[in-house]
């Protein structure tokens, strides 16, 4: 069905409300592991703000993540609503689900900044004094994880509710079957497995492509940006692979990245399994030979989880029949 130029228009501008409804949530988990009380207070000078101004106590921060996390209720409610209040459970539900994820792997990147020694003193070097706000700048993990945790509960307990009430729905459609018995309607698959029809390519599926897609743009202007930017050169010289060698796997990277997500848009499984195991090797790769693991620790968590969901059963099967029907047209 064709879609109005109108609603069209709506779509995208629910989308951008859900962008800054997730960056601003995401940056409120953030706010909650934050602590500058051991910041020194600004010397007294001609500047009346610096005169007066006292470092952000914990408290300060908490009442900063709690204005921020209104501030992206209020946004999630106004995206929210140029979706449509009936879809109101899937469209919540991966806002505030991505807005955690995306605040707990910047709390635990921050978290790896301040503890990473190599940083700072490259930062140093380049630029001295310049670490002396870090190393006085403390991040708690607690808060920040138990906030982030309960905001992606959340999400997936909406994305439970309505994918749950949809697999029951669809479960009472019927069909009539030989003899006048009734058989469940275009499900084929045998006992105990979830059942996907071909061509009904689960919510997941599409997000965590879409997710590769975008993510594989950012690398490749953050790794043209690198060739010019002093600091990042100088990382790069610390692992034992030439750089060279390094800007041809980062692109190779960018090429097998960007076929995989295309390729499971169109329900290609060899692509699943491909990303999978290229990523798998490389993140093991980058966290024996970088300089600063530890900034790699939150895209491997990130990475454990994308794989979690690209092999739950429904996701599976659908790969399954995608392929099945795939290669059914083309004998």
């Amino acid at each position: 069905m064709a879609i109005s130029f109108g609603m069209l228009v709506r779509k995208i501008v629910g989308v951008l409300f859900l962008i800054l409804a997730g960056m601003t949530v995401g940056t409120a988990v953030l706010q909650t592991g934050f602590d500058g009380s051991g910041l020194q207070a600004p010397p007294q000078g001609a500047d009346l703000f610096r005169a007066v101004r006292e470092p952000p106590s914990r408290g300060d921060f908490l009442a900063m993540a709690a204005i921020t996390l209104a501030v992206g209720a209020v946004l999630s409610l106004i995206g929210v609503a140029f979706f449509g209040f009936r879809k109101w459970r899937p469209t919540l539900g991966w806002t505030l689900a991505g807005s955690a994820a995306y605040g707990l792997v910047a709390l635990l990147s921050f978290y790896s900044i301040l503890n990473s020694p190599t940083f700072l003193e490259q930062m140093e070097a380049r630029t001295p004094g310049s670490t002396r706000g870090f190393t006085q700048f403390s991040i708690d993990l607690v808060p920040g994880l138990l906030s982030g945790g309960l905001i992606l509960l959340a999400g997936l307990a909406l994305l439970w509710l309505e994918y749950s009430r949809k697999g029951r729905s669809r479960g009472r459609i019927s069909r009539p079957g030989p003899a006048g018995i009734e058989e469940s309607s275009a499900w084929s698959e045998s006992p105990g497995k979830a059942a996907t029809p071909a061509g009904n390519r689960p919510t997941s599926v599409t997000v965590i492509s879409w997710y590769i897609l975008v993510s594989c743009v950012l690398a490749l202007g953050a790794g043209i940006w690198g060739i010019f930017d002093p600091f990042t050169q100088d990382l790069m010289k610390k692992t034992p692979i030439p750089i060279p060698v390094q800007y041809v796997m980062m692109f190779a990277g960018f090429l097998v990245s960007t076929l995989c997500g295309i390729e499971m848009l169109r329900g290609r499984g060899w692509a699943r399994s491909f990303w999978v195991a290229w990523t798998g090797v490389s993140m093991v790769v980058g966290l024996v030979i970088s300089p600063m693991p530890e900034f790699l620790i939150s895209g491997a968590v990130l990475f454990l989880v994308v794989a979690f969901f690209l092999y739950r059963p429904k996701v599976s099967t659908y790969f399954r029949v995608a392929g099945a029907k795939t290669s059914g047209n083309g004998s």
